[in-house]
């Protein structure tokens, strides 16, 4: 299956990264693109069940669908996007 789901909060390539990485770690996506300019992710999936799963994981890392959340959600949202982005620049030691 693909489904294409709108966003709040990716507005850079990093953030995408971030989301990539979180989204191809769900087991069942096989294929995960993402459009900053849109806020839009095209995602590729094998069980209709996933998307709930996939959607949960959006929103536990601040990226909500768009209109998901409600206000004060939304401002979590913004402020654990802003982490994970941040997180996710951090090189990691080798």
């Amino acid at each position: 299956m693909i489904t294409i789901i709108k966003i709040d909060n990716c507005k850079r390539e990093d953030c995408a990264g971030v989301i990539k990485k979180h989204l191809l770690a769900v087991e069942g996506v096989n294929n995960v693109i993402i459009d900053t300019e849109q806020g839009e992710i095209t995602i590729s999936y094998y069980k209709v069940s996933l998307l709930n799963d996939i959607k949960k994981e959006l929103k536990k890392i601040g990226f909500p669908e768009t209109g998901s959340s409600k206000v004060l959600e939304n401002i979590t949202c913004h402020v654990k996007s802003a982490v994970s982005c941040s997180i996710g620049n951090i090189p990691s030691a080798k």
